[in-house]
Formats: structure tokens, sequence, C-alpha cells
């Protein structure tokens, strides 16, 4: 694997670090507004409520090994900025239905399903090209960072989300989270990221998954990262 130049490396990790706070506040902020705008303003029944809830999990059920796969045959940082140009577009339909009167719960569970799915390609991307970013020797500090931004990013999302929701209303609040996601991808197409187009496959689709799923259960650290990963995961973390 390559390097690019140290600084080139803390230009562009800044930028990848700052669209991550972005992008993990604003996921934080609709944790909070979303709830709202499906008991109170659509007044969605229990198994409604329940609709909305599934449409957020089934993407990563569904699409996430694909995932996994298919970003490995593509380059990374396009996939990375036009899956959050994908979730603005999929998010900002929501208020943008709801001002127009035209917001049901099967309108927004398709949003959402669409959001979701945006979401996991990118996930596997920004995964996949932070290794691009920095050095070897410095993903582990680089990784600290990360988890430090989005942790401090999540536990004031809420607060701030229920403020904004007082002030501005749940439909506004998830328009304002639709505008970070376009903020996110502003920053990461700034990228300086040395990232050659991948060699052409012709593999099988499914013995890669497999390769790919027997490697991470047999792996000693991987393994119990994974297990806890699928334990205490949600939808809107992380971004």
């Amino acid at each position: 694997m390559s390097e690019v130049s140290p600084a080139v490396n803390r230009s562009s990790f800044r930028r990848f670090l700052t669209a991550a706070v972005i992008s993990s506040a604003g996921s934080s902020v609709t944790a909070v507004a979303m709830p709202i705008l499906v008991v109170q303003l659509l007044d969605a029944t229990p198994f409604e409520v329940g609709m909305v809830n599934a449409a957020q999990f089934i993407p990563y059920a569904v699409l996430g090994l694909f995932a996994g796969v298919y970003v490995d045959r593509w380059r990374r940082k396009p996939i990375l900025v036009w899956a959050s140009v994908g979730r603005a577009v999929a998010l900002g339909t929501v208020p943008l239905l709801w001002l127009a009167g035209l917001l049901h719960i099967w309108v927004l569970v398709i949003a959402l399903l669409l959001f979701g799915s945006f979401s996991v390609f990118g996930f596997a991307a920004m995964q996949s090209l932070l290794p691009r970013l920095v050095p070897r020797s410095q993903l582990v500090k680089a990784n600290a960072r990360l988890d430090q931004a989005d942790a401090a990013a999540t536990t004031l999302g809420p607060t701030v989300g229920g403020a904004l929701i007082g002030l501005l209303g749940a439909p506004v609040v998830i328009a304002v989270d639709a505008i970070s996601y376009l903020a996110d991808a502003a920053l990461n197409s700034g990228l300086d990221v040395d990232e050659p187009r991948p060699a052409s496959r012709s593999r099988n689709l499914m013995n890669e998954m497999r390769e790919g799923l027997r490697f991470t259960y047999r792996h000693r650290t991987l393994n119990p990262l994974a297990i806890s990963t699928h334990e205490c995961s949600s939808p809107t973390e992380p971004r």
C-alpha cells in the first residue's frame, strides 16, 4: 500500500475527520427527531412505528456483505461522496413531503430504506479509505481520533437535537441533518488521496463473501469485534 506525503495526510485527514463529526452530530439529532415525527406528526400506530424501525435495519442485513465486496472493486472516495449525496436526498425528501402534506408512513419507510442503502456503502467506503489517508503506522491513532470525535458528537447530539426540535420542530431538524450530509460530501470530495483504479475482477461474488466471512470470524481480533458490533450498533451509528 503506497503512502502519500505526511503533509497531505494531515490535511486530508482533517477534512475526513471534520466530515465524520458533522455527519455523526446530524445523525444523533435525527435519532431524536425521527420518533417525534413518526408518533406526534404522523400519528403512527405501534405497527407503523415498528415498520419505520425495521426500515432502518433492513439495508444493513440485506446489503452489508454485498457492499463490502463491491467497495473493494470500486474507488472508495467517489463511493463515499455519492453515498453522502444519496443520503442527503433521501433524508431531505422527508421534510419537503411533510411540508407539501404528502408524507405518509409508507413514503417514510421507502425514504429510510434508500437512506440505509446509501449508508451501508458509505460506511464500507469510509472504513476502507482511511488506510489511504494515513500511513499504516498511524492507523491506530487515526481510528482513535475518529472514535473520540464520534463519541463526542453522539453524546452532545441528543441534547442539541432536543433543543432544536423544541425551537424549530422535527421536520426542520431532519432537514438540517440532510444538509449536514451535503457538507460531508463536499469535504470528502476535496480529499487528496492516492487511490489507483482497482483491478477488474471476474471472481464469483458469493465466493468472495464467503471468504470474507471465514476470514473475519476466524480472526482472533476481528471475531469479537464483529460480534460486539452486531450486538451494539444501530442504524444511526456510526455514520
